[in-house]
This record gives structure tokens, C-alpha cells and sequence, in this order.
């Protein structure tokens, strides 16, 4: 599943509902990627399996990038 900002225009319960629906999502075995400028959302997102994060167009595991490295 590709979703395209999928929380840019929702309040914060919404978005809290698209979230929850994605982990569950993931955890079932789907395949997720969401792209996204608000970094809280990302780093909200399931971490199930590895995946990497774009920044200054270098690549490295998510979890071991913070917010100070992806906007610079």
C-alpha cells in the first residue's frame, strides 16, 4: 500500500485512526509506505520491518535518524 500524505489534511484523531489502521495493516504482513512531511507521523509508523529514510539523499535505517538529520 502507497499512501500519499495520507493524515496532510485530517485533524488529530483522524489521524490518529489512519495510524492505528496502518500498524495493523503492517503487522498482517502488508507492505506500507507512506510518504510524508510531517515527521511525527513517520516516526509514528510501524517499524515491523527494516526500511530507510531519504535525507539529503543519503539512506539509513529510520530508527536511527533524528528529526535534527532529516531536515538538516
Amino acid at each position: 500500500m502507497i499512501l500519499d500524505e495520507p493524515t496532510a489534511a485530517l485533524g488529530v484523531a483522524q489521524t490518529g485512526m489512519v495510524l492505528a489502521l496502518v500498524r495493523r495493516l503492517a503487522h498482517q504482513g502488508y507492505g506500507v509506505l507512506i510518504v510524508s512531511h510531517n515527521l511525527n507521523d513517520v516516526s509514528k509508523s510501524p517499524t515491523t520491518s527494516p526500511f530507510c529514510a531519504w535525507a539529503d539523499g543519503g539512506t539509513g535505517p529510520a530508527a536511527q535518524l533524528d528529526r535534527q538529520s532529516v531536515v538538516g
